[in-house]
């Protein structure tokens, strides 16, 4: 196990080596603020070299870290050096892993344990949030990745993309979901992903295709990648304008900001009975409903709208705080298209809207 972590930190000297050379040329082009950036970096080698095996590494760090002033560049060549020998080292080549990134401990429990039975020559690791997940996956590569959806901190479609933007975007992916919609599975399909899975499942046999995709990968669902990409598309020029309906106004600028950025027209309403008359009154080209609002909240509009408008007629984006299972299942239920969690990605949304009428 010790040798696995050396190798994956011996994986991440290079970015690390980058960088401080990057800094160094700033440091020299008088840039301010560059020396102490500098010194932090070196301050966390020193606390990390030896962890690692790699004691050279923390004692050039700590020389760099308290060097003076007119001694800091010198001190700096002799790290990077040192940290371009340890990452052209040799070491034992760490097993494959698979990656599960999902923060229900009884099912990461129960599948590192089926995994480790049946994938006995891959290491099983575990991240519980978005944020480990994204960090593991800055620091080496895996062999498969099992993604849950629904996470603490993010929705797990954001991962899939990132992923798909990635190197990694070769990597069998197998998604579990709690809310089984044919346009989630899609999307997911769309962006990589080997297996939609939806819960609850059958761990062991979970654990039997993933052994099976290890000894011989397949190809992704060709069908199921198509079904999201050949839908007609819409241009710019025919569409409407987008109603907003949330009453956090510095939040609508940075939708109105965004959108309209692209050429979208947008319109805006703070509460859901608003949201109503204003549809009442004039054609828009789609709804992003936020769910807490003054008056009618964004269930009771979501349902009122499609009493009259299909989802394949007028799309509705939920943007909202309410991230639990519970609500992204009624959320879909009631008709969204896609539901977006608090805090969000203004860029993603836009990739969002304009997934929707199939824009570029």
């Amino acid at each position: 196990m010790f040798e696995e972590l050396k190798a994956q930190y011996q994986q991440t000297l290079p970015e690390k080596i980058s960088t401080i050379k990057i800094l160094l040329q700033d440091i020299r082009a008088g840039k301010a603020d560059t020396s102490e950036r500098l010194r932090h970096i070196a301050h966390t080698l020193h606390g990390s070299g030896s962890t690692f095996g790699y004691p050279e590494i923390s004692t050039a760090a700590k020389a760099v870290e308290h060097a003076a002033p007119d001694e800091l560049l010198k001190q700096l060549a002799n790290l990077i050096r040192v940290l371009m020998a340890a990452a052209q080292s040799d070491l034992p080549v760490a097993r494959p892993a698979i990656l599960i990134i999902d923060d229900d401990t009884d099912i990461t429990r129960l599948l590192t344990a089926l995994l480790g039975q049946k994938c006995p020559d891959h290491q099983v690791v575990v991240a519980a949030n978005g944020a480990e997940a994204g960090q593991l996956l800055a620091a080496r590569r895996f062999a498969l990745i099992v993604l849950d959806l629904l996470l603490p901190d993010t929705d797990g479609r954001r991962i899939l993309q990132q992923i798909h933007d990635s190197p990694q975007r070769d990597t069998a992916i197998f998604v579990l979901s709690g809310v089984n919609k044919s346009e989630i599975r899609d999307e997911c399909l769309a962006l990589g992903a080997k297996q939609f899975i939806t819960k609850p499942f059958n761990p062991e046999q979970i654990a039997t295709v993933i052994a099976e995709e290890l000894k011989s990968p397949s190809q992704v669902p060709a069908a199921k990648v198509e079904t999201a990409a050949q839908a007609k598309a819409v241009s710019m020029e025919d569409l409407l304008p987008i109603l907003v309906a949330e009453d956090d106004d510095l939040l609508v600028g940075v939708i109105r900001h965004r959108l309209s950025r692209e050429g979208f027209k947008v319109a805006h309403v703070n509460n859901g009975v608003s949201a109503l008359e204003a549809l009442g009154k004039q054609q828009f080209s789609m709804l992003i409903l936020d769910v807490k609002m003054p008056a009618m909240d964004g269930f009771e509009v979501l349902t009122r709208v499609r009493a009259t408008r299909s989802k394949s007629e007028f799309p509705v984006i939920m943007l909202t705080a309410l991230g639990s299972e519970k609500d992204v299942v009624r959320g879909y239920d009631l008709g969204a298209n896609d539901y977006m969690l608090k805090p969000f990605s203004p860029v993603e949304l836009l990739a969002k809207v304009k997934n929707q009428f199939r824009l570029g």
